[in-house]
């Protein structure tokens, strides 16, 4: 019954970077800890990215707070111009953990809201399982994926008979936010 912040027991922001490298893919990862609901956390993940003159991100992975307001704060920081990849940064995928129910429903009407921000008309939605991270010691977890990934490698990466149907039309996500 208590709501719990995470700003209440994390005390500081905590930023954690992968340089380029072999291990990594030749991709620069960032990870960062805060509170979704406090700005301080995006902005000072924004300002590793410019401050190392990296291009906007082309992969999300959320894990974050499960809730409606989580999600719509997540959202509005995500789309704020040059966060994610535009359409003339190549590809882009966010993946939510959790997503199901509510959550689902809401991530499914924020992606029209994503792909209108973003200008990217070639985004898709899809839902599915896949194992936690403790892999097959842990149940199945429902997981939505946002993504401009072609159809021919989707094909080849997700679960059998999941469909990533294109978003573009589907506006209920009020952009006047």
């Amino acid at each position: 019954g208590k709501t719990v912040r995470p700003s209440s027991f994390l005390l500081n922001d905590s930023l954690r970077h992968w340089p380029r490298s072999a291990t990594t893919h030749n991709n620069s990862l960032y990870y960062v800890a805060s509170d979704v609901m406090n700005p301080t956390g995006w902005r000072h993940l924004g300002e590793a990215r410019t401050e190392r003159g990296h291009a906007p991100f082309n992969l999300v992975l959320s894990d974050a707070n499960h809730h409606a307001s989580a999600l719509a704060a997540e959202i509005v920081e995500l789309t704020r111009p040059g966060v994610l990849a535009g359409a003339s940064a190549g590809p882009v995928t966010l993946l939510w953990d959790d997503c199901a129910g509510r959550l689902r429903r809401l991530v499914r009407e924020a992606a029209a809201r994503i792909a209108l921000e973003l200008g990217r008309p070639d985004l898709c939605f899809a839902q599915f399982a896949m194992p936690g991270w403790t892999g097959g010691n842990e149940g199945l977890h429902a997981t939505c994926l946002l993504t401009s990934i072609s159809p021919q490698v989707l094909g080849r990466a997700l679960p059998s008979g999941t469909v990533c149907s294109a978003v573009e039309n589907n506006r209920t996500w009020d952009t006047r936010e």
